[in-house]
């Protein structure tokens, strides 16, 4: 049945997803933290549970819309079962576990990688990994908790398939996948594990029978393709069982599988080691100087023009995408359209690149981090949370005083209307009288000691919220700042920076942000541009831009700020910082076709397009922070087939790395988390390319 299938593939293809978000954000997470010690567990629980959690209820409600969706195609009756947030939580998932003990695996992991004498970046691998698996697990097991609970919620499904997604499965799943399930049992399941559930409909429990024709064929395919030999008599993958796993319930393992626990090694609670901070600097570096090597932007932008034409008559180097229309003012009329696909070789300097960033990422969180606690700055979340309740209740506040008002005014209605006078003593029609009587009741209330009160409580609570606001800002103007300056120092010390002679300019008050902007830049990065672009030009409107006109590169500055000096918390300084990447991408090798790779890379084979400020302004939806991110400026092909048109990856980054713009925030409350992948491509881009 094609469409089953169909909507099988489709459902594996967005699960994967959520169990490859949750991976990604718990292992960034993790080396984010900048300590690692047993009371930053606690850190850890609240930095990553709110958008693992989303992950977790996506995930679940994709398995249930899939149950529905299978018993539609199938003509069959389905009854959408209740899922509660409880029923997801950590503690049902996992048969009662406790939640730091979970989170605190990582820490111990980690632990003890540095006993056996690894060193800390190698450590910090080990734990980031451990973080990883478990968030993925998470996921899964939220995935099989909804299909579980489908099938209890309906009589007529007798029992389930395993289903394979053909990227993540091993021997285990590929075998498994030739039995069938009562519709009680829970999924087997194994770490890093992304196999789905295709329920089987009836009114007889068919059992768990065995399609042996199936696995004899599956017995020689997983002889070609995880390259076992299946002449023996009993080859290990045949030995698979299901195990009892005391948290995580029934487990696809292979029979003489033993596990060795952190506590046979006596590292639980045992302090993290202090690393030399001088040693851990080093390895960065030299990380990333031996990466920094591969990473020629002259010689990718040859290989990749150099293949354009054969990859334009290659079908299978190309994609098919849904094209939006722009017409008056909206995008509507969508379309196929094909589009060429980045080459291997940009693909390669990629994963490079963003092996850089993450290297480069923890060395300065980690920098940062001991800043902030030389300078003994306050956390702000308390802070937060105190000014939230500040703003809640001045909201309140306000309503009990408007509630005064509305009282009396109604009651004073109410009484006029029980007269119903059609016309009083003095002449006033009841309409007229209901007027006079709510306007008095809403003076007498205004000059009562009940509203004046209220009136002083609500002055109160708004002088609290301004100071509570004005603590929090300090505090992250502080953290932006001090991570700006740790990013601009660890980039010095990997390469030169700020002492090339910048273009000569001309123009307005800007020209100071437009210089400042140039020196956060890669010296050999300005040299490498200054002939190909000329002299540069830079004028003070109402919105940024970079263009090119009569052999000058204009960059417009916009913004108050710019009549200030330069300074990383100067939106015109941003803003600059921001026009200058567009500079650097229209002129560096490499670059446009680094973000090239990163923009197909993000959307993962599937986009759809949304005119974000006009026809050749058009936005790619992906987990972008901000949308703005993911807009590509069509000179030709609407999704960058060629390289000849301009993106906003770099761009935004890079004022968010070099500046105080943070393109990574998740501002909308998505729970997506912070884009700590979108910020090591700008810092591995930035110290490799």
């Amino acid at each position: 049945m094609a469409e089953l299938d169909d909507i099988t593939t489709g459902y594996q293809a967005l699960s994967s997803n959520y169990v490859d978000d949750a991976g990604a954000i718990a292992g960034n997470t993790f080396r984010n933290l900048g300590n690692w010690r047993d009371e930053d567990i606690a850190t850890f629980v609240e930095q990553l549970s709110v958008p693992l959690e989303g992950i977790k209820r996506n995930a679940a409600s994709s398995a249930i819309a899939y149950h529905e969706q299978v018993a539609r195609v199938t003509k069959n009756a389905f009854k959408a079962p209740s899922l509660a947030d409880l029923d997801l939580s950590m503690s049902a998932l996992r048969n009662g576990a406790n939640v730091n003990q979970v989170y605190g695996r990582p820490f111990v992991q980690m632990r003890m990688a540095l006993a056996k004498g690894a060193s800390f970046t190698d450590a910090l691998d080990t734990g980031s990994l451990t973080a990883t698996s478990f968030a993925r697990t998470e996921v899964q097991l939220s995935r099989r908790q909804a299909s579980l609970f489908a099938r209890r919620a309906n009589d007529n499904i007798v029992g389930y398939v395993r289903t394979l997604t053909g990227r993540e499965n091993c021997a285990l799943c590929y075998v498994a996948s030739t039995q069938r399930y009562r519709k009680g049992d829970l999924l087997p399941i194994h770490p890093a594990c992304d196999c789905g559930e295709m329920p089987i409909y009836g009114d007889t429990d068919t059992g768990q029978i065995i399609d042996q024709q199936l696995l004899d064929q599956s017995h020689e395919a997983v002889g070609q393709r995880f390259g076992i030999d299946v002449g023996g008599r009993e080859p290990d993958y045949r030995k698979i069982m299901i195990r009892d796993h005391g948290e995580l319930g029934p487990m696809l393992t292979v029979k003489g599988q033993k596990f060795t626990g952190p506590n046979s090694l006596k590292l639980v609670g045992k302090k993290m080691p202090t690393p030399d901070p001088a040693v851990v600097a080093k390895e960065a570096i030299e990380k990333i100087k031996a990466k920094s090597a591969r990473v020629d932007g002259a010689k990718l932008s040859e290989s990749v023009r150099a293949s354009a034409i054969s990859r334009a008559l290659n079908e299978e180097a190309q994609a098919t995408i849904k094209y939006g229309q722009y017409s008056r003012g909206k995008t509507k009329d969508f379309v196929d359209k094909k589009i060429i696909l980045p080459p291997d070789e940009a693909n390669k300097v990629l994963d490079d690149v963003l092996d850089i960033g993450q290297v480069a990422d923890v060395e300065i969180g980690r920098r940062a981090s001991l800043r902030l606690k030389e300078l003994n700055i306050p956390d702000a979340r308390p802070i937060r949370k105190q000014f939230n309740l500040s703003v809640e209740r001045h909201s309140l506040l306000e309503d009990q005083r408007a509630g005064l008002i509305a009282k009396a005014r109604a009651d004073a209605e109410a009484r006029v209307r029980l007269r119903n006078l059609e016309v009083d003593e003095l002449g006033r029609s009841l309409e007229g009288q209901v007027d006079i009587a709510r306007m008095e009741a809403r003076q007498k209330v205004l000059n009562s000691s009940a509203y004046l009160k209220i009136e002083q409580e609500i002055d109160k609570a708004f002088e609290q919220v301004l100071d509570l606001e004005k603590q929090i800002n300090t505090i992250e103007n502080t953290i932006t700042t001090v991570r700006v300056e740790e990013t601009k120092k660890f980039i010095q010390e990997v390469r030169p920076v700020g002492n090339a002679t910048t273009p000569i300019i001309q123009g307005s008050t800007t020209v100071p942000h437009v210089e400042y902007a140039f020196k956060q830049y890669p010296d050999d990065w300005v040299e490498a541009t200054r002939a190909n672009a000329g002299r540069v030009k830079t004028r003070l409107v109402n919105r940024g831009g970079y263009y090119q006109d009569r052999g000058y590169s204009v960059i417009n500055i916009s913004g108050l700020g710019a009549r200030r000096k330069p300074d990383v918390l100067n939106r015109s300084t941003n803003t600059a910082i921001h026009e200058v990447g567009h500079y650097m991408e229209e002129n560096l090798p490499g670059l446009k076709e680094l973000e090239w790779a990163y923009f197909h890379r993000r959307a993962n084979g599937e986009y759809v397009e949304k005119a974000y400020n006009g026809p050749k302004e058009l936005v790619i939806e992906d987990k972008w922070r901000e949308i703005y991110s993911g807009k590509a400026y069509a000179t030709g092909n609407p999704v960058n087939a060629s390289y000849s048109d301009f993106y906003e990856i770099f761009t935004t980054g890079a004022e968010s790395v070099l500046g105080s713009s943070n393109h990574f925030a998740d501002k909308k409350n998505l729970g997506l988390g912070f884009d700590t992948d979108f910020r090591q491509f700008i810092l591995g881009v930035l110290l490799g390319l």
